[in-house]
């Protein structure tokens, strides 16, 4: 097989996100258990897909994916840092026999010890299943289990060994619920005699659905004493998705019946799909005969995210097999995730489901679309996100021949990250690290014999923003949605005024409001991520009474936002006043937030949680929205509203902080002496002694005269404790023989973020030393340079390239920027900077190749 590497940040992504969000059931000592009970607790899931006997039922479509460069040739340490941007809570490891595995030892055991350690170097929890018999010896497996835990935990220090499993399921051999005590008693002694048993949580059960009750009962009444949680298996079919709901509702009633001793934390170890098996021939990901269908994973994948977020207050799990060692499984020629033989330095070789990385994430919302074009005698399929301008296209050649596709209707001038995967060689086959639709959305690709495509949109990131009312436009009776979906506002007696950011719509609290188009139904089954609406607001004169901010029309609609007669902000979804305990205060600009995940309204105020309630919203799936009046047009709203913004998912209490507090300046203004936050959530840059205009690397740019020209920034962040990143374009007209300073925070602890030194190289001073490239700032030409932190390592790129890293520790400091200039007045830019932004977060490696790869 042939593998074309070049997956890059949306695969990572994805994958990121499907080992990022675990899920715990925890079954509380109680008499009943609510269904909305089912909690969260992030750091006590162990996570499992595709493993064991379950494994030949969910095969949709395996691809083997060597989603970074470099893996496939023993690069450890890169995979390592890859593992760590992922930022898996709990990985779990199968630890296979001698006996069973025969094939790879001793290799595979070098291989597992390897496994474990890039889950521990990764920052995780670790879970190690010891999988499979035959159980010819249960004291001397035991005990060589257990001597095999003391090495990787003490010996070798991977302390991150914290859970430990041992798997029930019949497969060559059954175990019997007598036999599965004494595994569990003989390894705890064991465990015990060793001194590790009080830092390790026994997790029994690994329990299919057959016969669970009898399991329960029996670890209940005679193992309780020596378990800490049972692990369950949970799968559901294709047309029967209440499958997996009932089996959770089954469960808890089983364990919340047991001796209170017996109830335990349930901890959902594996599920997946199980659906029709097809030929072979059909899908180059087949196993034994059998897998599903490409075209029934993605058409349901939508329904199966939509009810297991639900079921798990909103979190979804559905995580590829990620133990990376080679070891034999169902059978005895498909490996699923493999470090390859030592003798080769173990090149890491695992293997994704592409599918999954696009449809079965925590934020899964892709939906199946059409797809115009010559694609007779090829799979094709395209999913869209419905809420955004991403597009995931999957083709699949299983002719004989090379062939040239094109697909239609995927949107004029997208840019795509692709993968091509195929297992002939063909010298001809598009191999490219982007590709790009023309003006009419049209992409050409060309697929080898037996080959197997995927390509996905990149975009910037983005908070999945569905409705943005800037209120720019300075006349008119129309106000833009500046997102792709165009849900124009009607704008009925307002005035156009300078605003928070840019211009804003000014109501006159007697006859001014503005009206949309409908934008979501705040209770639909399809809006299971919740949803979010935020606004900069200034009022100028009180009524006495309530003032609309913001209202769903429609039979149903209800206000999101209002301002109510002692100035307080209120939310009247789903009927049920939920009031804050903040102010909203005349003639000051504020910035007001409600967010709903399908439980819980909260609202914010200035970026910050004031007030939270659960309320249960109604459906509305006609009406529009009413900006600055209710439905009545009546309560009226008295000053200005601006960059009203609405997002399809609940956001984060940090991303509500991050769209208060962040900042991205463009720098195209051509005139004046102010910049605006093309973000729009903060205050404009103000330039200073004359700072000018200039083309830039995107459109226009701040020139810097090198002599007394800067500009400023209103404070973004405190570097301590946070996570952040940021990131400009520059280009030097000429060097001062001196250091030449990019950007630094002000005030006594401010230190420089960006400057180029004297010899040219690119410099950080976050932490108080140094941190330098080793490629340089050449004259005359844009580059683009970046710093991020993560709260210890501070790091350093050039052009999209990791330059330098060191661990660092911040002074905290709430002061605000300097652009092109130090804090004494000095060091001054000679030359253009341009979009320039700062992030409350700290962009992956492959975030900042991409954004200098696109120009952003």
């Amino acid at each position: 097989m042939k593998i074309y590497r070049k997956v890059r940040k949306r695969f990572v992504a994805a994958l990121t996100l499907l080992m990022l969000v675990p899920v715990t059931l925890i079954i509380p000592t109680q008499i009943a258990l609510a269904a909305s009970e089912f909690t969260v607790n992030t750091g006590t899931v162990v996570v499992s897909d595709y493993i064991g006997n379950g494994a030949e039922f969910n095969q949709n479509l395996y691809a083997s994916i060597s989603a970074v460069d470099g893996i496939t040739t023993g690069n450890v340490e890169l995979l390592e840092n890859e593992v760590k941007a992922m930022k898996p809570q709990i990985v779990r490891i199968f630890f296979d026999t001698k006996a069973f595995d025969t094939t790879n030892y001793p290799d595979y055991m070098s291989s597992f010890e390897k496994t474990v350690q890039l889950a521990q170097n990764s920052g995780s929890e670790i879970n190690i299943t010891y999988w499979h018999g035959p159980y010819t010896n249960v004291s001397q497996q035991m005990q060589d289990f257990a001597n095999e835990l003391y090495n990787l935990r003490v010996t070798k220090g991977y302390t991150n060994v914290k859970y430990i499993t041992i798997q029930n399921e019949v497969n060559s051999t059954s175990i019997t619920q007598t036999d599965y005590e004494t595994f569990y008693r003989t390894l705890s002694t064991d465990l015990t005699t060793l001194g590790i048993r009080s830092s390790i949580k026994l997790i029994g059960g690994d329990l299919l659905y057959n016969n669970q009750q009898s399991w329960f009962d029996y670890m209940a009444n005679n193992m309780s004493d020596v378990l800490d949680g049972y692990s369950v298996h949970i799968y559901w079919d294709y047309d029967n998705t209440a499958y997996a709901i009932q089996r959770l509702t089954d469960i808890r009633t089983i364990v919340d019946g047991e001796p209170m001793a017996g109830r335990k934390p349930v901890y959902i170890m594996e599920y997946g799909i199980r659906g029709d098996k097809i030929s072979c021939t059909q899908d180059p990901g087949c196993l034994n005969g059998t897998s599903i269908p490409i075209e029934d994973t993605i058409i349901n994948a939508y329904e199966h995210a939509w009810f297991t977020m639900n079921a798990m207050n909103k979190k979804f799990v559905a995580t590829t097999k990620w133990d990376a060692y080679k070891a034999k499984y169902d059978n005895g020629t498909q490996y699923y995730g493999e470090i390859g033989s030592g003798t080769d330095g173990y090149p890491m070789k695992p293997i994704y489901d592409v599918t999954r990385l696009f449809s079965h994430t925590s934020n899964s919302h892709w939906q199946l679309v059409s797809v115009t074009g010559s694609v007779t005698g090829k799979l094709v399929t395209a999913l869209k996100d419905p809420s955004s301008s991403n597009m995931a296209v999957y083709a699949l050649n299983d002719t004989g021949a090379s062939t040239t596709i094109s697909i239609g209707g995927l949107g004029a001038n997208k840019i795509f990250r692709m993968y091509v995967w195929n297992d002939n060689g063909d010298g001809g086959i598009t191999d490219e690290s982007s590709v790009q639709a023309d003006s009419s959305g049209n992409i050409t690709v060309r697929l080898n014999t037996q080959s197997f495509a995927a390509f996905t949109t990149l975009n910037p990131v983005d908070l999945e923003r569905i409705a943005n009312y800037k209120f720019d436009e300075t006349s008119g009776t129309t106000g833009a949605d500046s997102t792709e979906f165009v849900h124009n506002a009607t704008i009925v007696n307002g005035t156009w005024t300078s605003g928070k950011i840019g211009g804003s719509l000014n109501f006159n609290g007697t006859s001014s409001y503005a009206t949309t188009p409908h934008v979501l139904d705040p209770a639909s089954p399809s809006n299971v991520r919740g949803f979010t609406a935020a606004a900069w607001v200034k009022l100028d004169n009180s009524s006495g009474g309530v003032q609309l901010i913001l209202q769903q029309d429609g039979t149903n609609g209800k206000i999101w936002l209002c301002r109510r007669s002692d100035g307080t902000l209120e939310t009247f979804l789903g009927g049920t006043a939920t009031i804050s305990m903040g102010t909203i205060p005349l003639g000051t600009w504020t910035h007001v937030g409600l967010t709903y995940d399908g439980t819980t309204a909260r609202l914010y105020l200035n970026g910050v949680l004031d007030t939270s309630h659960n309320v249960t919203a109604n459906s509305e799936a006609v009406g529009g929205m009413i900006i600055g009046a209710d439905k009545l047009l009546g309560e009226l709203w008295n000053g200005e509203i601006d960059d009203v913004s609405i997002y399809n998912r609940k956001l984060t209490a940090q991303e509500m902080k991050d769209i208060w507090n962040s900042g991205w300046w463009k720098f195209d203004e051509t005139s004046g002496t102010t910049a605006a936050d093309s973000n729009g959530y903060n205050q404009a840059a103000t330039l200073v002694n004359g700072a000018n205009w200039t083309t830039g690397k995107m459109n226009g740019a701040l020139h810097l005269d090198g002599v007394n020209d800067y500009a400023t920034l209103p404070n973004i962040l405190n570097p301590v404790g946070n996570y952040f990143t940021a990131t400009a374009w520059v280009k030097l007209d000429a060097s001062s023989g001196t250091v030449q300073e990019i950007l630094q925070q002000d005030g006594t602890n401010g230190k420089i973020w960006l400057y180029r030194r004297p010899e040219a190289t690119l410099g950080t001073y976050l932490g108080g030393t140094p941190l330098l490239s080793t490629n340089t700032i050449p004259i005359g030409s844009w580059v683009f340079v970046a710093v991020s932190y993560d709260t210890s390592t501070v790091r350093l790129y050039l052009n999209g390239s990791l330059e330098a890293s060191a661990a660092k520790t911040l002074q905290s400091e709430t002061s605000g920027m300097l652009v092109g200039v130090s804090k004494t007045s000095d060091s001054y830019w000679n030359g253009g900077i341009d979009n320039l932004r700062i992030y409350n977060r700290q962009l992956s490696d492959n975030d900042i190749l991409d954004a200098y790869r696109l120009g952003r």
